[in-house]
């Protein structure tokens, strides 16, 4: 009712005023340049809109009535029109927008006035009205802002979900702020589960070299697994793992090649994995005589610290530090194998921090930690990069796929179950 009705209101307004604008155009100046006289006082009040906000207003409407039909009348009715909106009055900014679009379509400031009219519609439930105005907008020509906004709404009103996307990712182009930037991520992803497998590999190819056609792949890889087509899935693994992929998917891509892997070895391979008992009744490797450094990053302060202090314990432990015969506590005679530590204190960036600085030291062999999920997937990335060894305490799956120089050592949730239900079994 409301959108009929600004609709009405706006028809209205242009009749009455068409003959007006085209009468002033001629008298105006505008098929020409302003002239000097008109420009000086533009000038003073574009000086009066940065300085004294509250008369800006009053100072436009006087320019607007001076100067009806000159060459910066578009400019002071987009103002005009901000004003209006800002206040609530959405028919009056409606009009000054339509008045520049229909009569003053190729004013520097036409764009930016489609985008507001398309902003304005589309809030309204006006689609048609919305996509009319934005399909005559020149994206290259608006300002950040505008063109933020514009890319936006032309994903809104997309209906088709290939498009959207392609819309949201010039959209997400435009933004800084990372709140805005992991909403639109959500935006795409919801997007892309919306786009037919059929239509993947034409998106992928539409975006060309932006960073989002590795998601579009993860997609096709993650579908193609759930069919069963191995080859697909391999195929679309293959791109992804050529192209920058965010932290945020790391663990989806992860995912997918483990599942991948799986599929391919087979249930062969699966089932010539040792057994628990098998595993626990098998020698110790043998550490006597090992000399060397290894690095520790575990959680020593903030919340996890106690957990942090028991693997530490174990560490050392296992090091032999405390044996009778791991050499004198005597400074200058230390035991054979150094332990470094450094603490994550729960952060991913302090994990990966400490990684790297370990790795840097070249008497460190190997890194064992951290503990919680998110710290072991920063000192994952830091550890590969940098190419040392980094024995992980977590549970997740995931961790060490594509990646060779990461290990999980922390049984999973799935193997801690089996371990169960083969003792309730034994139980009877």
């Amino acid at each position: 009712m409301m959108g009929r009705g600004v609709a009405g209101i706006r028809v209205l307004a242009v009749a009455l005023v068409a003959m007006v604008w085209v009468g002033c155009s001629v008298i105006g100046g505008g098929l020409g340049g302003p002239s000097d006289a008109e420009r000086r006082d533009w000038e003073r009040v574009a000086v009066q809109l940065d300085s004294d906000p509250e008369s800006a207003r009053a100072a436009l409407e006087a320019f607007v009535a001076t100067w009806p039909g000159g060459a910066f009348e578009p400019d002071a009715r987009l103002r005009l029109g901000d004003l209006a909106l800002a206040d609530g009055a959405t028919e009056a900014a409606l009009v000054h927008w339509y008045r520049i679009t229909r009569f003053a379509p190729r004013s520097p400031v036409a764009d930016a006035a489609r985008v507001r009219v398309a902003d304005v519609e589309w809030r309204l439930g006006n689609m048609e009205e919305a996509q009319n105005a934005l399909s005559r907008v020149d994206f290259e020509r608006l300002g950040p802002l505008d063109r933020r906004n514009a890319y936006r709404m032309a994903a809104g009103v997309a209906s088709d979900p290939a498009d959207q996307v392609r819309w949201l990712v010039l959209y997400r182009a435009e933004l800084e702020d990372p709140a805005e930037l992991d909403a639109a991520d959500d935006a795409i992803d919801a997007a892309l589960s919306a786009v037919e497998d059929g239509d993947l590999e034409r998106l992928a190819g539409r975006l060309g070299d932006d960073p989002t056609v590795a998601r579009v792949w993860l997609v096709r890889a993650e579908r193609a697994l759930d069919a069963d087509d191995l080859d697909a899935a391999s195929d679309a693994l293959e791109k992804v793992r050529v192209m920058p992929l965010s932290p945020r998917y790391a663990t989806r891509l992860s995912g997918a090649v483990e599942r991948l892997q799986l599929r391919t070895r087979g249930a062969s391979d699966i089932a010539a994995l040792p057994t628990f008992s098998e595993a626990a009744a098998a020698p110790m490797p043998v550490t006597e005589g090992a000399v060397g450094s290894i690095g520790v990053v575990l959680p020593l302060t903030g919340r996890y610290a106690r957990f942090g202090e028991e693997s530490l314990y174990g560490v050392l432990l296992a090091a032999g530090i405390f044996d009778a015969d791991a050499g004198s506590l005597d400074v200058n005679t230390p035991a054979p194998l150094r332990v470094v530590v450094r603490d994550s204190a729960g952060d991913p960036a302090r994990a990966a921090a400490g990684v790297r600085e370990l790795a840097e030291d070249e008497r460190v062999s190997a890194i064992v930690g951290p503990l919680v999920s998110a710290e072991c997937e920063a000192a994952a990335g830091a550890a590969e990069e940098a190419g040392i060894p980094l024995l992980t305490l977590t549970s997740r799956d995931q961790i060490a796929a594509l990646r060779p120089f990461v290990f999980r050592v922390r049984t999973r949730p799935v193997e801690e179950t089996q371990l169960l239900v083969e003792k309730a079994r034994a139980l009877g």
